[in-house]
């Protein structure tokens, strides 16, 4: 196997990359009006974790026989959101107790997902990386990012008591679970994964903008620089927000997008999103420099 990567590395990453996002696809499709039962279910699941397992060996040996002068290709950062998105897959498919499960195989290559994400700012000639812009190469949100969106947005809720209980049952565990994990190891560990990890969750938010998804633009705002940077001491996460350079210009940009889609006349309709913007632009100035946020364009 090891001899077949290094020959056709790309080939490799690619197919499992593919076979991961049909799996997806499939799970999203079947999600509703399911007629599986427990038994089918179970076999399922097995399936689902014997496979992740194998990308995820796959996607290591790809990661470890890249250098400075061999970059990784695409397809392993492709094949690690692919692996990450099985997760909210399988809970819309299966339910919470499967999908949890699957975040306890997802824990051992947690760390090798992660370096997947950032792969292409962190492996590589460093002339190459500094120009590499965080084009995600497609037009729809990750699963497991619009998940962590909206798990941040119903945490951030005041429920009352007569809706406790639907508010629980909204939350999802399973990717709740999964990003407490990239926090605590992003944080612990290199500011160069954060930093690239961090540029990667901004893209995203400012793909959300541009599909109008005004909450997953405030949820994603609420984990970067909440969970993340850690807002709640102002000085200390705007010092490190500027010791990373990815992190930093990417939510300097975001802050003139969303300050510029508030603006413009027919860019928001409705009172609610206005505000989950307005809120946005908050928690990233909390983070920024005074400096950065200064000057509107």
């Amino acid at each position: 196997t090891i001899k077949l990567v290094n020959e056709s590395k790309v080939r490799c990453v690619g197919f499992a990359s593919s076979y991961t996002k049909y799996a997806v696809s499939a799970m999203k499709r079947h999600s509703e009006g399911s007629s599986f039962n427990g038994d089918d279910l179970k076999d399922i699941l097995i399936l689902t974790r014997s496979s992740f397992t194998y990308a995820a060996k796959l996607l290591h040996l790809v990661l470890a026989s890249s250098s400075e002068s061999s970059s990784p290709p695409e397809e392993a950062f492709l094949l690690a959101n692919n692996l990450l998105d099985l997760v909210p897959a399988v809970e819309s498919f299966a339910g919470p107790r499967f999908a949890l499960t699957l975040v306890s195989v997802v824990k051992q290559w947690l760390p090798v997902l992660i370096l997947g994400l950032g792969c292409r700012w962190l492996i590589g000639l460093e002339s190459e990386m500094a120009n590499k812009t965080c084009n995600l190469g497609d037009p729809d949100l990750p699963l497991w990012v619009a998940a962590l969106a909206k798990n941040e947005l119903l945490e951030a809720e005041e429920p009352r008591e007569d809706d406790q209980s639907e508010h629980e049952q909204d939350v999802s565990p399973s990717s709740r679970k999964l990003a407490e994990m990239m926090v605590t190891l992003l944080r612990k560990g290199s500011p160069k994964i954060l930093d690239s990890v961090g540029g990667i969750l901004l893209s995203n938010l400012q793909l959300a903008l541009q599909r109008a998804e005004h909450g997953i633009v405030l949820g994603l705002a609420r984990f970067a620089c909440d969970k993340l940077l850690g807002s709640s001491s102002s000085s200390s996460s705007s010092s490190a927000s500027k010791n990373l350079q990815l992190t930093h210009d990417s939510l300097r940009e975001s802050f003139f997008e969303i300050d510029r889609h508030c603006k413009e006349d027919g860019r928001v309709d409705d009172e609610c999103s206005r505000q989950q913007l307005e809120s946005a632009k908050v928690l990233i100035s909390s983070v920024l420099p005074y400096d950065a946020c200064s000057q509107t364009s």
